[in-house]
């Protein structure tokens, strides 16, 4: 699997990992912006107006990647965590 399918199933589980709540602002504000850059999407098809369903696509697309990016971010947090909490129950 991918880091950004890893990354989110670690996000689904958010609620035993105390340290990735700094990321809730971030994933939800770009939840919303994917959302209305899909209904810019929509309405823009539907009306047959290019500008606004490119500029609904770019929207939804860009804000997409990020929250991927976000999610990859997200499982490098959690390898870290891991490997350092792994290390010191060594010590």
């Amino acid at each position: 699997m991918s880091k950004g399918v890893l990354g989110e199933r670690i996000w689904l589980n958010r609620s035993k990992r105390p340290e990735l709540l700094h990321h809730a602002p971030v994933i939800r504000t770009l939840t919303i912006a994917t959302t209305i850059g899909t209904l810019l999407l929509l309405v823009g098809l539907a009306l047959l107006d290019l500008a606004l369903t490119t500029t609904g696509l770019a929207v939804a697309m860009l804000s997409k990647l990020w929250l991927l990016d976000r999610m990859v971010w997200i499982y490098g947090e959690s390898g870290r965590n891991q490997a350092g909490s792994h290390d010191q129950t060594q010590n």
